[in-house]
This record gives C-alpha cells, sequence and structure tokens, in this order.
C-alpha cells in the first residue's frame, strides 16, 4: 500500500487480507504520508500483479493507538 500522490511508507500486509484490513491499513498509511490529514486520498494496493486503487482517510489517532507496538 502506497498514497498514490504524496511522499510516504509503504505498507505491507501479510496473509490473505479482508477489505476492511485493506481499508484500516490504508488509513495508517495515509496518516504518517504527507498528505493532507482532513480529507480523501488515493491509496495505491498491489497484490501481486493485481493493482487496484481505494480512496481512504488519514486514521485518528485515538482509532488506531489500541495496535499500536
Amino acid at each position: 500500500l502506497e498514497a498514490k500522490d504524496h511522499v510516504g511508507p509503504t505498507s505491507i500486509l501479510r496473509g490473505k487480507t479482508a477489505k476492511e484490513h485493506t481499508n484500516f491499513a490504508s488509513s495508517v498509511t495515509l496518516r504518517y504520508s504527507d498528505a493532507p490529514k482532513n480529507q480523501s486520498e488515493t491509496v495505491l494496493v498491489k497484490n501481486g500483479e493485481v493493482s487496484e486503487e481505494i480512496s481512504a482517510k488519514s486514521i485518528e489517532e485515538e482509532d488506531y493507538i489500541k495496535f499500536r507496538i
């Protein structure tokens, strides 16, 4: 996963992923990118040879803090 139009991290998901996992990871990816925090942005999702673009918003800290290690 990568923010399409902004500098930021590349996120990797392992194993089979459900749509909600991809959406959550996209929001976290945007959180740590240079993307504006208050609007939807495009995230590139690549799975092997398959590539798609999804729209996501940067996640708020209180929504992901429990997952941080």
